[in-house]
């Protein structure tokens, strides 16, 4: 049985993923909130230590994990001349910098081993989005890092994959998009199933950015 850990498990995509995996995979949560009746360890992933005891915890209770998933997200859009300092910071340091501390640690722990990455991206990091300048960057940096990362790891026999969503009814979205029926684009648990299939089967290609959106 695999065990998984899921970096933002609590809501939108991971918590679907959380629950898609619970049946077949030992799952485990790292992320402020905590997922009800799963697995929890808490953390705040912008901050290095506290990820660091995180992964710790992780690995005296449950063993170095077979797949690490970050999908962990913040967003507040808003045009260049009303975003401070702060809202850029917090955006880059959940969406990008809690993905290389992460990685750091993951890696460290399943070198020998070898494992699986997993980094939740969006289609926002691949056109312009106006009034979503630290979003966009966030996402966009993200699929930088996961493409470099998909190539330094092949020496410790790890894949990395990196999922761009398109619109998908998640917390984050609301606030995106707070005017769009959610009942009308991609649900979570589509992603989440995609991804566990994508987990699962050994022959499919990493080291490449992969769309995942709901056609009409």
């Amino acid at each position: 049985m695999n065990l998984v850990v899921i970096i933002g498990g609590s809501s939108g995509i991971g918590l679907s993923l959380m629950k898609t995996l619970s049946n077949d995979c030992t799952v485990v949560n790292i992320s402020r909130n905590s997922a009800e009746g799963l697995n929890n360890i808490k953390a705040d992933v912008t901050n290095r230590e506290s990820i660091s005891k995180a992964f710790n915890e992780l690995l005296k209770v449950y063993g170095i994990p077979d797949i690490m998933v970050y999908c962990s997200g913040f967003v507040d859009p808003q045009g260049i001349l009303e975003i401070t300092k702060e809202t850029w910071g917090k955006t880059i340091e959940t969406n990008l910098t809690g993905a290389f501390y992460c990685t750091q640690e993951y890696v460290k722990a399943a070198k020998e081993k070898g494992g699986k990455i997993v980094y939740i991206s969006s289609t926002s990091g691949m056109r312009p989005q106006p009034g979503w300048s630290a979003y966009a960057a966030s996402k966009a940096g993200l699929i930088n890092f996961s493409l470099t990362m998909a190539e330094e790891l092949k020496d410790y026999n790890m894949k990395v994959y990196c999922l761009a969503p398109g619109r998908c009814a998640t917390p984050l979205r609301k606030i995106l998009a707070p005017n769009e029926d959610p009942k009308t684009i991609m649900q979570p648990q589509e992603v989440a199933q995609f991804i566990e299939y994508l987990i699962t089967n050994e022959n499919l290609i990493d080291n490449q950015v992969i769309v995942v959106k709901k056609y009409k």
